[in-house]
């Protein structure tokens, strides 16, 4: 299984922050990374996203089919299941795409679309890797997705 963590592109300084857009740059960004994700052979089988704006456009500019998009609380800052604890999200992520009729440990690749910190957080808890930069993608390995709630992915 590999886990493509993906953090949205730069952003147009909007209020709401939940509904700000991509910026241009941002665009470009995304449009970069699907070039070098379709270059590479990687082609999730599902988006998982947050249901801000920006990062729900990411996930648009990159699944080949939107029928693969689907947005979760807790990968969306401000909703109840939104954790800062790396086993929670990922425990919350899993329990969210069950009641989407998704089983990620039988997904081969899957793209999770959010926020700093949170994205940072989960590559830690996975990997030890530090951060992640705007319009940029890591792709994490395990066995299954419930590995990775054990905190057993590798780069």
């Amino acid at each position: 299984m590999d886990i493509i963590l993906i953090r949205h592109g730069t952003k147009i300084p909007t209020s709401p922050d939940k509904d700000a857009p991509l910026a241009p740059e941002g665009l470009a960004e995304i449009d970069h990374l699907k070039e070098r994700m379709t270059r590479l052979g990687i082609n999730p089988a599902v988006y998982l996203t947050s249901k801000y704006k920006r990062a729900k456009q990411t996930a648009e500019r990159l699944a080949f089919d939107a029928s693969l998009i689907h947005t979760l609380n807790a990968l969306t800052p401000d909703t109840d299941t939104f954790s800062s604890d790396a086993q929670h999200m990922l425990t919350s992520i899993s329990a969210e795409a069950k009641k989407q009729n998704i089983d990620l440990n039988q997904q081969a690749v899957i793209a999770i679309v959010g926020h700093e910190p949170q994205l940072s957080t989960l590559l830690r808890y996975m990997t030890s890797k530090l951060e992640i930069g705007k319009g940029s993608g890591v792709p994490v390995k395990a066995d299954s997705f419930d590995a990775l709630i054990k905190g057993k992915g590798t780069l």
